[in-house]
């Protein structure tokens, strides 16, 4: 028999099937099932996606596309970033003679320190550095490591913490990775830092960008999202 705040998974049509079947579970695992992460894709997620999957899938040229995607904190860059690496992470293969990664994301180190960003790649890459790791030294073992594996497309997210007085060469740094070894690269950050690249001609040329907007409550898509999610959480009754 049911208690009052139960109702018959049958009479749950405000849920998706996924959502419907999880309504018998107890309320613990129903809270933590909540309490995941959750991808909705929405439009411009989907639009950040298709322009990331167009750079990984190009042609290599001297001067590799980037894109730089910009958005107000907790606006949802950091989830567009890992949903794109986890569709694009090859499961390993025990017989091949080297591992082939095609796209990483790395956390911008906080501040301008090229050896933390060059450190990150690294590890990203499964590598280590060598003795005595220099500037110069990392930097040839990143490039050589990217050649290696085959990247084509190097993510990095929260590139805003680079700011600083050595931003300059930071953004140097960013822009060698390309001319030297081809890898594009797909940037996320606040829009503090696309004011920094409009400033900069070699780089405003070389990055597209594409902006997320801050939800509004009266956006089509915004009720369009809240209503998905509505469908995806285990809640016997709907929300009024």
């Amino acid at each position: 028999m049911l208690n009052g705040s139960e109702m018959p998974v049958t009479i749950a049509p405000h849920l998706s099937d996924a959502a419907r079947g999880a309504l018998d579970l107890s309320d613990a695992h129903r809270i933590a099932l909540i309490d995941r992460d959750l991808w909705i894709g929405y439009g411009r997620a989907r639009d950040a996606h298709a322009r990331l999957e167009r750079i990984l899938r190009s042609e290599r040229r001297m001067r590799p596309d980037n894109l730089l995607i910009v958005g107000a904190s907790n606006n949802g860059k950091t989830a567009i970033a890992r949903r794109f690496l986890a569709r694009h992470t090859a499961a390993e293969n025990p017989d091949a003679e080297r591992s082939r990664i095609e796209t990483v994301l790395i956390q911008a180190p906080n501040g301008p320190s090229i050896p933390q960003l060059l450190r990150a790649v690294l590890s990203a890459l499964g590598r280590e550095p060598g003795p005595r790791p220099t500037s110069a030294r990392l930097r040839a073992e990143v490039h050589a490591a990217m050649r290696d594996v085959g990247l084509r497309l190097l993510l990095i997210d929260d590139l805003h913490n680079i700011r600083g007085s050595g931003m300059a060469g930071m953004l140097v740094e960013l822009r060698e990775i390309g001319s030297v070894t081809g890898v594009s690269i797909g940037a996320f950050a606040t829009r503090e830092i696309a004011h920094v690249f409009r400033l900069d001609e070699q780089l405003a040329n070389r990055f597209a960008l594409l902006t997320l907007p801050r939800w509004q409550f009266d956006d089509l898509e915004y009720a369009q999202l809240l209503a998905t999610f509505e469908r995806q959480l285990p809640l016997r009754r709907p929300p009024t």
